[in-house]
């Protein structure tokens, strides 16, 4: 599929006006897919710069396929590294206990290469993208005012901009979301924190043990006691990405990428580790850290007049480390355009708003409550070393391979295999084939009917592994799975 022949070339009958808060990456993709339906798009970004943070940006499988349709994926090979497993490492030693090592059987499995790159250039790519077809796209813009009767969106020098529909793509700390809630909802601190740091490669050549980490595209886990340090080469980008979760207590640690901290209070997290470790902190001369603060998904990313919607972050927040944060936002952005190209009359929108909704809001809870246990299972565990001794033998017995024959790979991989295999289009598609005709002039009706579609399929179904009833990559059931 080339980009001119996304959604089957199908363009809407009747053009809208999209006013996107946020330029990061889920704004940027939704003002592309949108704009590629037939609809206008203004981004409106606070940051004076484009691709200013540096930081690891996965690339999975699922959201390779969208790349590939957008017509962007044959540059992630110059521009991201295929990581070809991960390491876990004892965190005084360094010696290796455990590990996956990825083979063809993943990447067979899932359809399309997993890729990491450096969030600037992710960022990058997808600006030059969107500006170039054709999307208004304002640097420095900050807004102050969100109008959901308009709709429309003031910026604090007080000029208004107005549109149909006003997308928030605003990230985490959402005031798009506050409008759409009607209320700020604040989220619940995990007391745990991750900095966030990057070091240039060629500050690691000169040693050979950190060359030696360079050189290999794996990612290595260090598990202390309750902390984790995660840390990867894109040696295409020229980087070493570093992560360190760790405890935090306090109630405003910054929840912004672009917050600098205490380089002394990373080190002191990490004393008594080996020595590769110390090296490394060594190295790194700034960071961020990021609380960690966990958001039950949201009833509703509609407000109740249909004239504001959220994406990404703003409604189903994931980790900083998330391998499927990126993913899903932009998922979203794509099955906005997919369903947006249908649009035939204007009294269609709140038909396909909630179309969108119930899409994305299930498999989004199942992703993001996957992504929030992500490392809390075995690694963040205190006590005694012999507490932690033990922890390490059960990795070692469940993760400790050469690599995954068939059997491992069933036991690891299949429940992330299945929201890797997620191909957005095909759903979007099937979806419509099967409701779409739903869609009828009679506005109350045809928004009732598919609410009571989504209430019924809620209490009548039971939770079930996702996509257990795909066949053919085209899902058979809408929302059986709301977690």
């Amino acid at each position: 599929m080339t980009p001119d022949a996304l959604y089957l070339g199908r363009k809407a009958a009747v053009s809208l006006k999209f006013v996107v808060v946020g330029g990061g990456p889920s704004g940027l993709a939704a003002a592309y897919a949108l704009t590629k339906a037939g609809h206008k798009c203004v981004v409106l970004e606070r940051a004076n710069v484009i691709g200013q943070c540096h930081g690891a940006f996965n690339v999975p499988s699922n959201l390779t396929k969208i790349f590939a349709q957008w017509g962007i994926a044959e540059h992630l090979d110059a521009i991201a590294c295929k990581p070809l497993g991960i390491e876990f490492l004892k965190y005084r030693s360094g010696e290796r206990f455990g590990g996956i090592k990825w083979n063809e059987l993943v990447f067979d499995a899932t359809g399309k290469d997993y890729y990491i790159a450096d969030q600037a250039d992710v960022h990058r790519l997808l600006f030059d993208l969107t500006r170039d077809a054709g999307v208004d796209i304002r640097l420095g813009c900050k807004v102050s005012k969100i109008d959901p009767v308009a709709p429309s969106v003031m910026l604090e020098t007080g000029e208004i901009i107005y549109g149909d529909i006003v997308i928030g793509a605003d990230g985490d700390q959402s005031i798009v979301r506050d409008v759409v809630l009607e209320e700020h909802v604040p989220g619940v601190s995990k007391g745990m924190a991750v900095f966030i740091s990057t070091i240039p490669v060629e500050k690691m050549m000169d040693d050979p043990e950190l060359k030696a980490l360079v050189e290999t595209p794996l990612m290595n886990e260090w598990m202390g006691p309750d902390r984790i340090m995660l840390a990867l080469p894109i040696k295409e980008a020229g980087l070493y990405v570093v992560y360190l979760l760790h405890p935090s207590d306090i109630a405003d640690s910054n929840e912004d990428w672009t917050t600098s901290d205490s380089v002394e209070l990373y080190r002191k997290q990490v004393e008594g580790w080996e020595p590769r470790v110390q090296k490394i902190l060594q190295l790194i001369d700034h960071t961020a850290d990021v609380k960690q603060v966990r958001r039950e998904p949201y009833d509703t990313w509609i407000h109740r007049l249909n004239r504001v919607v959220l994406v990404g972050d703003a409604c189903h927040p994931m980790p900083a480390y998330g391998l499927q944060k990126a993913a899903m936002a932009i998922e979203d952005a794509a099955v906005l355009g997919n369903l947006f190209s249908r649009l035939k009359r204007r009294d269609n929108i709140v038909f396909i708003l909630q179309a969108y909704q119930e899409l994305r809001q299930s498999r989004c809870a199942y992703v993001q409550g996957r992504e929030d246990n992500a490392h809390v299972t075995f690694p963040l565990r205190e006590g005694t070393d012999e507490d932690l001794d033990g922890r390490d033998e059960e990795l070692r017995e469940k993760y400790l391979s050469k690599d995954i024959t068939p059997e491992k790979f069933q036991e690891l991989w299949e429940k992330s295999a299945e929201i890797f295999r997620y191909e957005v289009e095909l759903e979007a598609e099937g979806w419509w084939r099967d409701f779409g005709p739903l869609m009828s002039p009679q506005d109350d009706r045809r928004v009732s009917v598919l609410r009571d579609i989504g209430v019924s399929r809620r209490t009548v179904v039971e939770p079930v592994a996702p996509f257990d009833k795909c066949v053919n990559g085209v899902s058979t059931r809408i929302d059986v799975n709301r977690m």
